[in-house]
């Protein structure tokens, strides 16, 4: 009798178990569990959460092209306060 109630409550607990749902399963065509908040972004190619992670493209502003005839301009010296410290064109040493 023992046994039988054994195999009951087991087949019980696997009916059950079978039945529900797995949180996080929803997964969209790219891949992206979307219950747990992922959309796919197209620039990255990647699963993202747009709260945490912005979908957008980096443009980078186009360097302009020479002058033609124009000599390129000196780069600038650090400061005397910067004296020793990064300069934006590298570390450069005054008499300071």
């Amino acid at each position: 009798m023992m046994f039988l109630k054994m195999i009951v409550s087991a087949l019980t607990f696997y009916s059950v178990d079978s039945q529900m749902a797995l949180i996080g399963g929803i997964q969209d065509s790219h891949g992206c569990v979307t219950d747990g908040g992922y959309q796919w972004c197209e620039h990255t190619q990647s699963c993202i959460r747009p709260w945490t992670t912005p979908c957008e493209e980096v443009v980078q502003a186009p360097i302009p092209p020479p002058v033609p005839g124009s000599a390129p301009s000196p780069a600038p010296l650090c400061s005397g306060i910067l004296c020793m410290m990064y300069c934006e064109y590298g570390h450069e040493l005054d008499d300071h």
